[in-house]
């Protein structure tokens, strides 16, 4: 799997705007159940939702289908990306997999993904791997967190992904975001953010569905 697309954006949050006041999200826009955008993609079968907090973003790499970010309002300092990513069964073993073989993986699976982690990351570390169910389906849930250094700054981030295989293509739905560590639990109210920006990236995953329609 090249699960690297998440740490380049990390990457270049280290360089950008950096939320220096934790200051947390108020009214909980990152739930809003009514407002939702979907998107989806017909052919690869596979569809999610998000509230208005978050915007589409540019995807750099012609396996990214989407990728979505959460900014503050104000300050546009970046809390949070998402982004599905696909491989094809000429390049991923995982993609070839049928259903009831994709619990089975979830080692391999997840000794991948941190390898792909500590291209970026060296000191990248896997803090949970989870055989679980999304929308009926089989998937891999992972939670990585690591520190990411360009010249003189080091940020911290956390990320989570389902992992799976969907008609005859893998497919990593990850979220991620640098609101973590040291940097934000010294700060006041820094760990109310934290749990925040945790929350609204789990309540996007969790929107996850697989088309089940006959094509």
């Amino acid at each position: 799997m090249r699960i690297l697309i998440l740490l380049a954006s990390m990457s270049v949050i280290a360089s950008a705007v950096h939320v220096t006041h934790a200051q947390p999200v108020t009214n909980s826009p990152h739930l809003d159940p009514v407002n939702r955008t979907l998107w989806s993609d017909n052919k690869l079968g596979v569809r999610f939702t998000y509230p208005p907090v978050w915007q589409l973003a540019t995807a750099t790499q012609t396996s990214t289908k989407v990728v979505i970010n959460w900014r503050l309002t104000k300050s546009k300092a970046l809390l949070a990306s998402c982004y599905v990513e696909t491989l094809g069964s000429e390049i991923s073993s995982l993609a070839r997999a049928e259903p009831s073989q994709i619990h089975k993986n979830i080692d391999s699976i997840a000794r991948s993904a941190l390898r792909n982690s500590q291209m970026r990351a060296l000191n990248a570390r896997l803090i949970e791997a989870k055989a679980a169910m999304q929308d009926g389906h089989p998937v891999i849930f992972l939670i990585r967190e690591g520190s990411i250094e360009n010249l003189d700054r080091k940020i911290h981030y956390k990320s989570y992904s389902i992992v799976t295989s969907w008609r005859g293509t893998e497919v990593n739905f990850e979220c991620g975001t640098s609101i973590y560590g040291p940097d934000y639990t010294s700060l006041e109210g820094g760990q109310r953010l934290i749990a925040q920006v945790e929350e609204g990236i789990l309540h996007v995953l969790r929107t996850l569905q697989f088309d089940r329609v006959a094509r």
